[in-house]
């Protein structure tokens, strides 16, 4: 089902890198006549390395009245590490709704079999005590792994950059999973830079005989509440033309001459889903702090 509306809902979304893309994928999926700015504040990317405080300053001081400019009906933090910082100094600065993310841990462990499931995470991620009480919560009667795989999120990056892919870094990380809890049925892929590298990440584990195995993201949770906030704001109607996608302005910090970087990025991303430049406009966004 796709959804549109009389006024095209503008919807932001913001990563520190590419990883926000498999997002805008689920949105396009679902409501891809929808206007959307991306945000990437690439320039400091990964946020993990950084401190909380560095976080919060260069999100809320700085890039969130960016987020505002265009009048998007609502702002999706497509970053895990920047989901657990942010959102409260985002909520009470902006007038739009800010929609975090979070890993798939509670649809794992109710889709999990053999209840064992594993987190493929960033290590900024797996050691937040956020992870903690989402299982405490969600996924208490479950085997929980946490495996760190930082060198993914460059993978990716790389990846859409037109890179060969270095498959023998995702069966390493793979070949852990396994060897820590080889009835994990369920692999939840906690940062938003992983659905990208889907195919190799679902190849490898095919090819070591656990086929039955599936790998969760929140992409379509994340779309779905999207769907649902608009529904609420009286922004969407239903269509019955799927396929049409949306103008999409993305803005990144690091460097002007990261612009065709970045349209190749996009192009890969959203391969069906993009129709060409005339749909997708880059812009460098200049900031104090890193650019």
């Amino acid at each position: 089902m796709v959804f549109l509306t009389l006024g095209q809902p503008h919807i932001a979304i913001f990563d520190s890198g590419s990883g926000g893309l498999s997002i805008l994928q689920c949105l396009l999926d679902s409501i891809g006549f929808c206007h959307f700015s991306y945000y990437a504040d690439d320039a400091l990317l990964p946020y993990g390395h950084l401190g909380d405080e560095q976080v919060l300053m260069r999100v809320v001081d700085e890039l969130s009245s960016h987020f505002e400019h265009n009048s998007p009906d609502l702002l999706v933090v497509a970053c895990n590490t920047a989901s657990t910082i942010v959102l409260p100094g985002l909520r009470s600065k902006l007038s739009i709704p800010v929609v975090g993310v979070v890993p798939a841990i509670k649809p794992a462990a109710m889709a999990s079999r053999t209840k064992s499931i594993c987190l493929l995470a960033t290590p900024a991620t797996i050691r937040r005590p956020y992870i903690d009480r989402l299982i405490s919560d969600f996924a208490r009667d479950c085997r929980v792994t946490r495996v760190a795989a930082s060198d993914l999120v460059q993978l990716s990056e790389d990846y859409l950059q037109g890179e060969a892919l270095n498959q023998s870094i995702i069966d390493y990380h793979i070949d852990n999973i396994f060897a820590l809890d080889a009835d994990t049925d369920c692999i939840v892929l906690g940062c938003t830079h992983f659905p990208l590298l889907r195919a190799s990440l679902e190849e490898s584990v095919s090819e070591r005989g656990k086929s039955r195995v599936s790998l969760i993201d929140s992409g379509e949770a994340i779309a779905t509440r999207v769907v649902n906030l608009l529904k609420v704001q009286g922004k969407t109607v239903y269509c019955s033309e799927p396929g049409i996608m949306g103008k999409v302005n993305l803005y990144h910090t690091k460097s002007k001459a990261n612009d065709r970087i970045w349209l190749k990025k996009c192009h890969q991303a959203l391969g069906s889903r993009w129709r060409g430049h005339r749909d997708v406009t880059v812009r460098h966004l200049s900031l104090q702090g890193g650019c």
